[in-house]
């Protein structure tokens, strides 16, 4: 076994125990630590035996296993970039119904805000919201 080899298994799979087990530990994070500990599992198993991402990316049709690494990262790296818009776009739609909800409210009661960032002392809730919106 190399130097490199020495540092990165050990250091990898530790990795890979503690992201599964805080995952199991706090069930919110479960689909994340998951995920992780089976990359850094991978990272492991893929640095400790090096012919084994040859032998499988010679079962799948893949020439070496360096381009099945590569074509993995960047399937991976799609999926994850289209979730964190999904996340995105989420978040928006809440914060606009956040912000109608809030503008409704203090129109309805008829709350002036004094002072505001903008330097203006007449302004309603709902005329500062639509110009920051």
């Amino acid at each position: 076994m190399s130097l490199f080899q020495l540092i990165v298994v050990p250091s990898a799979a530790a990795a890979a125990v503690y992201y599964i087990v805080d995952g199991l530990r706090k069930r919110s994070r479960l689909v994340p630590g998951l995920l992780w500990g089976t990359i850094f599992a991978a990272v492991a198993v893929s640095v400790g035996f090096p012919h084994l991402p040859n032998m499988l990316a010679q079962s799948l049709g893949i020439g070496r296993g360096a381009d099945l690494v590569l074509y993995g990262t960047t399937v991976s790296l799609i999926l994850v970039v289209r979730w964190v818009y999904w996340k995105y776009r989420v978040l928006e739609q809440i914060q606009t119904e956040l912000v109608r909800q809030l503008a409704i409210e203090r129109a309805r009661f008829g709350k002036v805000i004094q002072g505001d960032e903008t330097g203006g002392t007449d302004r309603t809730a709902v005329t500062r919201l639509r110009k920051t919106a």
